[in-house]
């Protein structure tokens, strides 16, 4: 078997995870919940104003403290909580295979390995 074929095999693999199964699931939940879509939808809004105001040169103060505000709003949002937080659980498992990956082939990834940084050896 080729490496790349192994690697097909690999993603199947992780799309069967519990971390991948519950991604989607939450995923899906956060499309469909009209509150957290009209939440994403004033975080892209408050974002654009922000970029406006820094092209323009000039005070983001302002716009930044309410793209803060909407944040930690968005945050008390069940819903995208839930995303955020199996989003993270997913990340973290794709963060351990390409670690496995890194240290089987001798490659340095930057996270902490052992707790050694990654620099021993």
């Amino acid at each position: 078997m080729n490496i790349i074929e192994q690697a097909k095999q690999l993603g199947e693999a992780i799309l069967a995870t519990p971390e991948y199964k519950s991604f989607q699931a939450a995923k899906v939940g956060m499309e469909n919940n009209e509150e957290a879509g009209k939440l994403l939808e004033t975080l892209q809004e408050r974002r654009q104003a922000l970029h406006e105001v820094r092209l323009a040169g000039g005070d983001v103060k302002e716009e930044a403290d309410k793209l803060w505000s909407h944040q930690r709003q968005m945050l008390e949002n069940k819903t995208i909580s839930e995303y955020l937080d199996k989003k993270r659980d997913l990340e973290k498992l794709l963060a351990d295979v390409n670690e496995v990956i890194a240290q089987a082939t001798g490659m340095e990834t930057g996270r902490p390995a052992g707790g050694c940084g990654g620099g021993c050896g």
